[in-house]
C-alpha cells in the first residue's frame, strides 16, 4: 500500500508539473501574441504617417504646378489683351483673308 501511495504521489506530482509547464507556456504564448499585436499596430501607425507625408508632398507639388500654370495663363491673357488692343486692325485683315480663302 505504501508503494501505491508513493506511485500515486509520483504520478500526481508529474501531472501537476506538466500543468505548470502548460500554464507557463500559455502565459508565454499570450505575451508573444500581445507583443505581436502591439508591434503590428505600431507598424501600421508608422506606415500611415509615411503615406500621409508622401501625399502631402504630392499635394504641395501639384499646388505648385497649379500656381505655375495660373501664372502662365495670366501672362497669356495679358499678352493677348495687349495684342488685341494694338493689332485689332491686323487681326481683322487676317479674318477677311481667311474668309476669302474659303
Amino acid at each position: 500500500m505504501h508503494n501505491r501511495i508513493c506511485g500515486l504521489f509520483f504520478v500526481f506530482k508529474e501531472v501537476i508539473s506538466i500543468k505548470l509547464v502548460f500554464k507557463k507556456s500559455k502565459k508565454l504564448i499570450i505575451k508573444i501574441i500581445i507583443f505581436s499585436i502591439i508591434a503590428y499596430i505600431v507598424f501600421l501607425f508608422i506606415n500611415q504617417q509615411v503615406k500621409i507625408k508622401q501625399k502631402r508632398d504630392e499635394l504641395a507639388n501639384i499646388n505648385e504646378q497649379i500656381k505655375t500654370e495660373k501664372q502662365k495663363k495670366d501672362e497669356l491673357m495679358n499678352s493677348s489683351e495687349y495684342e488685341d488692343g494694338e493689332n485689332k486692325k491686323d487681326s481683322s485683315k487676317v479674318r477677311v483673308f481667311e474668309n476669302v480663302m474659303e
